[in-house]
């Protein structure tokens, strides 16, 4: 599950979205900006999960071996082992265990000394350093200017002046509320109100302005705004209608540019413009997903352009917030069915905005400033690789008009200072690891502090490094094996550090500048180990096809025996970076319960999934399947070798790619048993332009390579047991890519297994899909014995 932090590209950091929900990535799709708030193919068999706390024990003595005297062990580790093996009930039904909350904490930052917190008693300022909490505003004052509203009675305005609102400016004090059709303006240290009425009861991409002015939001496919100094609605555009949108993104572009957000519109810093991005999709293929539950069949349409296919039209637009002409962005160099406009936002005087264009199949990608007043756009550079160019989101200015820019031309992901007019493109991080994110600049603009892979290819940590002299190290602040996932002041004096590792749940500390521990916010909650017994967690290199080596997650049996050959199923993903194997807390239940089955559960990647470096991912390239593939051979090879594993019982499942890969894998080599293939692109040509031609090109220019990567067309060369699985309103992976490899099977007289689920879309999570694959699954690794049968 990915849950919007609320902070929209383009908005100061004193502004706080309360955002009513999250995407749940139960699809296992990459996030292209950052893969650390990603839900895996790892969430699949147990859906969302349940995160609460459970009582402290000594949850180190699951994982690893018994060092101590007989006398200082529990009975269990003395061959008295009277704690329960784990149930289907454990894991899904009545009885089911509640285990530590994995979410990192995330806060926001008021200044570099404290950060805002809201508790059981409301909105709290926190001291960084010391932790003492204070009340951040009277909630009284508030709930009193919002009772003189006509209707709004005296229980509304408190809950909604106790920190329900729409959005917050934490550094001007104030607070945004919609109540009905009005929008209300609150100071929250003196209660003063602006209202703006007549605006939609159900508001659409709303945004507050990053100075408080106006409200802006889209309203059928239109952009309005809410103006409080006027007190009064305006609408900016006035063109769109069912097939061209302002401001608010057609599914091409919500999917594959803007991270499934349908915001497409940026204020500007002072807000006094809005850039806004049109799409024309009439010239798109249309595709329609039937509910098939009714009497009467109904239909969802959607513009969705496939490999090869007509993409949308898209313009730039800007335009005051006070209504008047729009100037547009002129892209006259780039042809229209060629380009795509990956991405815009303001620079921070507010006078232009930077914005990235890129070829349809985006080998390369331009960086340009289009000024606010002409539209006129200047190019400063043009990135390249190898292979095709990843989006670098957002740029961070410095006050000299350089900005800092994320590449990955030398094959690894790293961060660079660019002159402000394009001239000079200097590394600020090197080396053969990844720079994943900007945390924060210094006020001096001496250092930064970035996330990165440099100590651990499977897990991040937080470094310090300058900005002005190349020659000083990298400092590491974060000590501790594992995953560090942090929430840093805005200039990175205090680390809100959220660690943990697959083995040790989350543990929150705040360290100061030098990475020094200052103070614990929450101390690790283990396991009941003493009542349950769990599966062994172990890390393995495990070889691939090259030569080289990923790491994977091994879960063992409680009571793992190397000298007895055990069934292994295999979990993964597969898509281009997309990696699974990470050193975090991420507990699966399901995982442990097959292991007490006395089946060895292993998650891995392929070499192009790893996570190691762009240049591991480009063999990947139009190609897609065939490396992921000679790499599963190599994992089943080292596996058969193994005085543990039963080379004739290896079965392997994943989601969206990895169930591509499951049945990619089952029609292209023999190393398999059984296989789980769920939502599953069958043949590129059925998927989306920007993904598929990323990393395939076009249908037109690759022929061979679609061919190769296709599973439909090799259907006939099925070997092992396959489970199909799909949601027939999967408005994604569309249903007809099993369908289309149903029809090429039973051409192929081969015999498989299917399941769709009429209302699901591409993720599917409900208890009969849950126990249809755990079913599956102990029956091809031959423990039918454990078979859980209907409730």
């Amino acid at each position: 599950m990915d849950v919007d932090s609320g902070q929209s590209p383009g908005k100061s950091e004193d502004t706080v979205r309360r955002v009513p929900g999250g995407v749940c990535r139960v699809c296992s799709r990459r996030v292209r900006r950052g893969n650390a708030a990603m839900w895996t193919e790892r969430n699949r068999l147990d859906g969302c999960g349940v995160v609460r706390r459970i009582r402290p024990l000594l949850f180190w003595l699951l994982l690893t071996s018994i060092s101590a005297p007989p006398w200082a062990q529990p009975l269990w580790a003395q061959g008295q082992d009277q704690r329960e093996s784990l149930t289907w009930e454990h894991v899904y039904g009545s009885n089911r265990l509640v285990l530590p909350n994995a979410t990192p904490l995330r806060v926001t930052w008021l200044d570099e000394t404290s950060y805002l917190q809201r508790d059981a008693e409301g909105w709290q300022k926190v001291a960084a350093a010391t932790g003492v909490r204070s009340a951040w505003y009277d909630v009284g004052p508030v709930a009193a200017a919002l009772m003189t509203i006509d209707g709004l009675g005296e229980a509304e305005a408190r809950r909604l002046a106790s920190g329900d609102w729409l959005e917050v400016l934490p550094h001007k004090r104030q607070a945004v509320f919609h109540w009905g059709e009005c929008l209300i303006r609150v100071a929250l240290d003196t209660g003063a109100m602006a209202i703006v009425r007549g605006v939609p009861a159900a508001l659409e991409l709303p945004v507050v302005s990053p100075v408080g002015n106006a409200v802006a939001y889209v309203l059928n496919n239109d952009l309005w705004v809410a103006d409080f100094d006027a007190s009064q609605v305006r609408q900016l555009t006035h063109d769109a209608g069912p097939s061209i949108r302002n401001g608010r993104a057609d599914w091409i572009y919500f999917e594959e540019v803007y991270n499934r957000n349908w915001q497409a519109y940026r204020w500007s810093p002072d807000g006094t413009f809005i850039a806004f991005q049109q799409f024309d999709d009439r010239a798109v293929p249309e595709f329609r997903i039937s509910d098939h539950t009714t009497v009467q069949q109904t239909f969802e349409t959607e513009h969705f352009p496939k490999a090869g296919e007509t993409n949308p039209l898209v313009k730039l637009g800007i335009v005051p917030v006070v209504g008047g002409d729009i100037t547009w962005v002129s892209t006259e160099p780039y042809s229209p069915q060629d380009f795509i406009l990956a991405h815009f936002n303001w620079l921070p005087d507010s006078s232009a905005v930077y914005w990235y264009a890129q070829n349809r199949t985006q080998t390369w990608l331009d960086v340009l400033i289009a000024d606010r007043r002409t539209g006129v756009s200047r190019k400063l550079l043009r990135d390249s690789t190898e292979a095709w160019v990843d989006n670098p989101m957002d740029v961070h200015f410095l006050r000299d008009g350089s900005f800092l820019m994320f590449s990955e031309r030398t094959g690894w992901k790293h961060l660079y200072r660019v002159a402000a007019d394009g001239s000079s493109f200097r590394p600020v991080t090197s080396g053969e690891w990844e720079a994943r994110e900007l945390l924060a600049v210094s006020g001096d603009e001496s250092s930064l502090l970035i996330s990165g892979t440099r100590d651990s290819r499977i897990a991040e940590n937080v470094y310090r490094v300058s900005l002005t002299d190349p020659e000083t190290p990298l400092q590491r602040l974060t000590p501790e094996e594992g995953q560090h996932s942090a929430s840093v002041s805005p200039q990175g004096t205090w680390i809100l550090d959220t660690a943990s590792s697959m083995t040790q749940t989350p543990r929150v500390v705040v360290r100061d500048h030098a990475g020094q521990e200052v103070r614990v916010v929450s101390e690790r909650v283990p396991l009941p180990v003493d009542r349950y017994k769990f599966g062994r967690i172990e890390q393995r290199d495990v070889p691939m096809a090259d030569g080289s080596t990923t790491r994977a997650i091994c879960v063992l049996p409680p009571d793992f025996d190397p000298s007895v050959r055990y069934p292994v199923w295999l979990r993964t993903y597969g898509g281009p970076h997309a990696p699974q194997v990470r050193d975090v807390w991420n507990p699966r239940l399901i995982d442990h319960l097959l292991a007490s089955q006395g089946i060895v559960v292993m998650t891995w990647d392929p070499r192009s999934a790893s996570g190691y470096g762009a240049k591991s991912a480009w063999i990947a390239w139009r190609k897609l399947g065939v490396e992921e593939t000679r790499d599963l051979v190599s994992l089943c090879d080292w596996l058969g070798a193994q005085s543990w594993a039963d080379p004739a019982r290896i079965g392997l499942s994943g989601h969206s790619y990895g169930g591509y890969f499951t049945a990619y894998a089952m029609t292209h080599c023999d190393r398999l048993c059984a296989g789980i293939a769920g939502a599953p692109v069958t043949d590129w040509a059925n998927y989306d332009t920007i993904y598929t031609e990323r990393l395939m090109s076009t249908p037109a220019d690759n022929p061979e390579g679609y061919r190769a990567s296709s599973v439909v067309a090799a259907a006939e060369n099925l070997k092992g047991r396959l489970l199909l699985s799909h949601g027939l309103k999967d408005d994604n992976v569309h249903p007809e890519n099993t369908i289309q490899l149903m029809h090429a099977l039973q051409q192929a007289n081969r015999q498989f297994d299917v399941m769709f689920y009429p209302t699901a879309r591409h993720g599917i999570v409900n208890g009969h899909y849950n126990r249809l694959m755990f079913n599956f699954i102990v029956r091809a690794m031959g423990k039918p014995e454990a078979a859980v049968t209907a409730e």
